[in-house]
């Protein structure tokens, strides 16, 4: 699950610094790295139930892809962001609990 967590954060931030595609390499390293994202998920789906995985795949990948928007692109999150950010970090540890 970690994998498949770890890659989705990459992708996702390859993404970003894709451009829109501008820079294509980058946009096609983003591409493969989703496909490693879907397969080590649906590994993952063999042993773990499907709404507890997807919700903490979505949940981490987005607490910890809005802290690198932050910290490598200098996105703004507002107040708004910072307490939706920190449900979903608590709704990941109580589905885990």
């Amino acid at each position: 699950m970690a994998g498949a967590i770890g890659a989705e954060i990459c992708s996702t931030l390859l993404l970003k610094a894709s451009d829109g595609f501008a820079h294509p390499w980058i946009g096609a390293a983003a591409l493969a790295g989703f496909g490693v994202t879907l397969f080590l998920l649906s590994r993952a789906l063999l042993t773990l139930p499907l709404g507890l995985a997807y919700a903490v795949w979505v949940g981490v990948g987005s607490v910890v892809v809005t802290l690198g928007g932050v910290l490598l692109f200098g996105d703004h999150v507002g107040p708004g962001g910072v307490v939706g950010i920190a449900l979903v970090a608590a709704g990941v540890v109580v589905i885990n609990l």
